[in-house]
């Protein structure tokens, strides 16, 4: 009997203690867990999300490798983690709604501030006419164009787009899938993702593409004159602003305009990817940003359609 009695607070405790513990849950094991040494695909994923949430977009991407490579016979596990990898890329180079604003807004001539009307200006070859006005303006100004434009920065936008291609294609095997930017193949495209995923997801995948093709896109148009550049918005006599650029070279000249006119399908592209997002997600916010792209793509489209190379 005394042993029983003694041992009977010892079992008490005991109990207790298991009880704590279940209702502890996995808290008590939390800390025993690393971020990222799981095998499973979608724990891996939760932990990429976890660590784009806190900024930390470099321990994301390896997070979200590692799943990747875990969730080959899982195709819709895949793309949810081809969409996240491809906001981490982008995420480390800080590549986003904002960085893209302030290129559509360069576009469009939103910061042109006091139109002028332009001097003759010697030796100079533009791509508009003397007597048309001008504002000089820094396409380079508010965007980190040494890091986005290094060989890194060029990587990660084309990883980034081939991410989303095989999203939209299904084409896993294929080192350079071709994204649906046609609008019925684009619908298409769509229609079948939503079967499989929310529209949250899609308007991801959606925007990080239109994000890295404007950005690399809008590279290559203002590398094109090299140093040489100087960038205006023009303004005809009773027109509308387009962008205008003058050099010390003709040929730099003829360049920029070649490199415009190439680029100019990927800005259109870019356009309807916004506005179906926008339609996507029926946001007052996502219709501004698609505004704004469809903005910036009308007036490079005037600039390529008026672009002559003048020497004055």
């Amino acid at each position: 009997m005394y042993w029983t009695m003694n041992r009977l607070p010892v079992y008490l405790t005991s109990t207790l203690l298991v009880c704590i513990l279940l209702l502890a849950g996995c808290n008590v094991y939390e800390g025993l867990y690393e971020e990222g040494a799981s095998d499973n695909p979608e724990v891996l994923l939760a932990d990429g999300r976890n660590a784009l949430q806190q900024k930390r977009p470099t321990e994301a991407i390896d997070y979200l490798r590692k799943a990747l490579e875990k969730a080959e016979d899982k195709p819709v596990l895949r793309k949810q983690i081809e969409i996240k990898l491809a906001t981490a890329v982008l995420q480390e180079y800080e590549i986003d709604a904002l960085s893209f604003s302030r290129i559509a807004r360069n576009l469009s001539g939103d910061y042109a501030v006091g139109k002028v009307i332009a001097s003759k200006m010697q030796s100079q070859t533009c791509n508009f006419p003397e007597h048309h006005g001008r504002t000089a303006f820094d396409p380079r100004e508010g965007i980190d164009f040494e890091r986005i434009g290094s060989d890194a920065g060029a990587e990660a936008l084309e990883e980034a787009q081939t991410l989303i291609a095989r999203v939209f294609t299904g084409e896993e095997t294929t080192a350079d899938p071709t994204f649906p930017c046609e609008e019925e193949a684009l619908d298409a495209a769509v229609a079948n993702l939503q079967d499989e995923m929310t529209h949250a997801e899609i308007a991801e995948a959606l925007v990080n593409y239109a994000i890295a093709l404007t950005t690399e896109a809008y590279l290559e148009i203002v590398d094109a004159g090299g140093n040489d550049a100087s960038f205006y918005y023009a303004t005809p006599p009773g027109g509308a602003d387009y962008i205008g650029t003058c050099f010390t070279d003709a040929q730099s000249c003829e360049d920029t305009i070649a490199s415009t006119a190439a680029n100019l399908s990927r800005f259109d592209c870019a356009t309807r990817i916004f506005q179906k997002r926008a339609e996507l997600l029926d946001s007052t916010n996502a219709e501004e940003l698609a505004n704004l792209a469809r903005e910036g793509y009308e007036s490079l489209e005037v600039s390529v359609g008026t672009s002559t190379c003048l020497t004055y």
